[in-house]
């Protein structure tokens, strides 16, 4: 009942970010209250030339909208209704009854959190409302990256596997931080039983690159049991033995963390001009190992899920990819689809093969993405983690990855996919 829930005019959802959006939905909803026609809307910053700038005029920003997407001859284009003049605020209750009124399909696109381990998703199911992507038990299990690992686990004959892990707890974490020997045991006992040098923590509920770290040693672990459990928002950058940015960390500091082996991939690199000899752009490949990490999209229905061409995900500084790198436009680059000469078509059809039979084991549906190692010899996949729902920024590159297609997947056929996939399911 205290969640939020906008009715956001068009305009609206052309900035950039939620805190954007959220700020433009309370300035509207004081105006409707006062009454305002809302002609020119002010920028968030007196220094602002984004869109609300440029949509500054007399006439309702609505109707200057309409007009241009008219002449633009879109098709199913409908006039906006009254109703959204004014940004309107409501709970998630009256938004659920809403929906299963008008018989309507929710598109979810709530990346992590609540909107992606299920809790939405069961709200709606009870009503008996259609709603985008997968199911809540999908999502309850892919959320649960032990619990994934698990399943992912019987796939082993099938070239897919997960890195072993391990679980810690609040009160190993607390342990670590305030004794040096236990602090040392752990670590001893940790890279025994993972049959690895280095680490990667992470938290097991939470997605995205939040509060991944790689360790190298007990300090390692010591540095970011102590951040951890004194409620540190981040741990600051090149605190570890390893260069690094800052790595942001979950606001719940008593949620379990999982520790696996750390795969080293091969260093992927683009040199541009000024960095040595020639001119342009080159794609340098160093290092023995022959795993990449890969990121691929998934569309469909459930158990026949199509895995799209995918994008090698390559890292500006640090071992981890960052959450900027990951979701921020103008950061981190993802080539798509990868060049032959660093893994062959061949390899890359196998891979997508494997990844669809981890959705349809996964029980997942409408649209999802997979981040992987991929072995570029033996198409051998190492399951990083599974989005059920997956942010939908330019650096997440699902448009990409669909307009890579033959024939290509315009945005436009690509969002009717996935709504049509959950108009045909039952509520």
């Amino acid at each position: 009942e205290h969640w939020k829930v906008w009715r956001v005019p068009y305009a609206g959802m052309l900035f950039h970010t939620v805190e954007e959006v959220d700020k433009f939905c309370e300035d509207r909803s004081e105006e409707g209250r006062n009454g305002s026609q809302h002609g020119t809307l002010r920028p968030l910053d007196e220094n602002d030339m984004g869109v609300s700038a440029y949509f500054a005029t007399d006439r309702g920003l609505e109707d200057v909208l309409y007009d241009r997407l008219e002449d633009a001859e879109l098709v199913g284009l409908q006039k906006l209704n009254s109703r959204w003049k004014n940004s309107e605020k409501f709970n998630v209750a009256a938004f659920v009854e809403e929906a299963k009124q008008e018989n309507a399909v929710v598109f979810l696109a709530m990346h992590g959190g609540v909107g992606e381990d299920g809790t939405i998703q069961r709200l709606l199911e009870q009503r008996g409302v259609r709603f985008t992507g997968s199911s809540s038990s999908a999502c309850q299990v892919c959320m649960d990256k032990m619990f994934t690992a698990e399943l992912i686990g019987r796939l082993a004959a099938e070239g897919v596997k997960a890195a072993p892990k391990k679980a810690l707890y609040y009160n190993n974490l607390l342990a670590n931080s305030e004794c040096g020997q236990c602090a040392d045991e752990s670590w001893t006992n940790l890279v025994g039983q993972l049959d690895a040098q280095s680490l990667c923590i992470k938290p097991c509920g939470d997605g995205c690159s939040t509060g991944v770290a790689k360790l190298n040693g007990p300090g390692d672990l010591r540095v970011y049991s102590r951040a951890v459990t004194e409620n540190d928002q981040e741990i600051r950058g090149n605190a570890l033995s390893e260069p690094h940015p800052p790595v942001a960390l979950p606001e719940n500091a008593f949620c379990p963390f999982i520790i696996e082996p750390f795969v080293e991939t091969a260093e992927v690199r683009i040199r541009r001009a000024g960095d040595g000899e020639g001119d342009g752009e080159e794609l340098l490949m160093a290092g023995d190992s022959k795993w990449i990490e890969v990121t691929v999209g998934l569309v469909g229905r459930q158990g026949q899920m199509r895995a799209l061409q995918p994008s090698i995900t390559i890292r500006e500084f640090g071992s981890i990819l960052t959450l900027e790198e990951k979701f921020q436009g103008g950061t981190g680059i993802n080539l798509t689809p990868p060049p032959q000469d660093v893994v062959s078509g061949a390899c890359i059809k196998t891979a997508q093969m494997r990844l669809e039979l981890v959705a349809a084991s996964l029980g997942l549906s409408g649209f999802a993405r997979i981040d992987a190692f991929l072995h570029t010899d033996t198409a051998e996949l190492i399951i990083i983690e599974v989005n059920s729902i997956p942010g939908l920024t330019p650096s997440t590159v699902l448009f990409q990855q669909a307009m890579a297609e033959e024939p290509a997947i315009f945005p436009e056929q690509f969002f009717r996919m996935i709504v049509d996939t959950a108009a045909a399911s039952d509520p």
